[in-house]
């Protein structure tokens, strides 16, 4: 751990101020940022605790930088966190100030630095669109291949990392792992708008869902359920599909950003961010086919 921050330290000591300014570093004395350690707190507390830290995980750096959000006025962390077991990435806020989710990419045994650091990198620029300034975004994708390429083959001395990845078996590890916690809630963090959603459409056993409920209109959006699925978009009918229909007509994305094709039928997902559509196919196919337990 104290060559790892060592290593950490003098990359950054010897860095640019431009990659100073977005680059910090556990347990240090910042060049740039005396609250170095208030910022790693904040990035913490923003992208790390909403998706559950691992056992044993230290945080070693945070790259990245604030977005002020609108209306609530706070800031919120954007950027990388890395730790000793894995990279987490946080490229999006709603306008309310809500993490929509963090990826998570863990480390392996026999990754490649350089390899994991082009695949973390392009999917934050694919999957997010932010209003970074050119240099910042510069200085970001610069510190995050060197921090990668000090922390991995560091830990990878130690033999402690798994071989490989192993995906999670349960529908609330797996809904972490694809990064739509926050979208897609289980029955007692939206209980009265799935109460609501259960008794208009006479679906029972709601276990998850995205659902949302207009102060003038039904409630609307999709659940899921131990038989199957049912969604219903705004000022439309409800579409149910079974698992079994699922397992013979996989899921596939539609012509719109929240629709889900089962076979011919049309399902809607409420009000979510454009990556949780695809994130949304991949688990119920998984469930469909038993890889994944309710």
């Amino acid at each position: 751990m104290q060559n790892i921050e060592r290593k950490l330290k003098e990359y950054l000591d010897s860095s640019s101020v431009t990659i100073q300014e977005i680059l910090m570093v556990s347990n240090i004395e910042h060049p740039k940022w005396e609250d170095n350690s208030h910022i790693i707190k904040l990035a913490i507390e923003q992208i790390l605790q909403p998706v559950g830290a691992l056992p044993d995980e230290y945080v070693y750096s945070y790259v990245g930088m604030h977005l002020k959000i609108p209306v609530v006025g706070k800031r919120h962390s954007i950027g990388f966190i890395v730790t000793n077991l894995r990279v987490l990435v946080q490229g999006d806020v709603s306008f309310v100030g809500r993490n929509t989710g963090a990826l998570g990419y863990q480390f392996t045994q026999n990754q490649d630095a350089k390899e994991l650091f082009n695949k973390v990198w392009n999917d934050f620029t694919v999957k997010f669109k932010l209003d970074i300034p050119k240099e910042q975004l510069k200085a970001m994708q610069v510190a995050l291949r060197e921090v990668i390429q000090i922390i991995l083959p560091e830990i990878q001395s130690l033999n402690i990392l798994p071989d490989e990845v192993k995906k999670a078996t349960t529908i609330k590890g797996r809904i972490m792992e694809l990064g739509i916690k926050s979208e897609l809630k289980p029955f007692e963090d939206n209980k009265k708008n799935f109460v609501k959603f259960m008794d208009k459409y006479h679906v029972a056993d709601v276990l998850y869902g995205v659902v949302m409920k207009p102060l003038l209109a039904s409630p609307y959006g999709l659940v899921i359920t131990p038989t199957g699925i049912t969604s219903r978009d705004l000022m439309e009918e409800c579409v149910s599909s079974t698992w079994e229909e699922i397992k013979d007509n996989p899921a596939r994305m539609g012509s719109k950003e929240d629709m889900i094709l089962i076979g011919e039928k049309e399902h809607f997902i409420a009000n979510v961010e454009k990556s949780t559509t695809p994130a949304m196919v991949v688990l119920l196919n998984e469930i469909a086919n038993s890889e994944i337990a309710l």
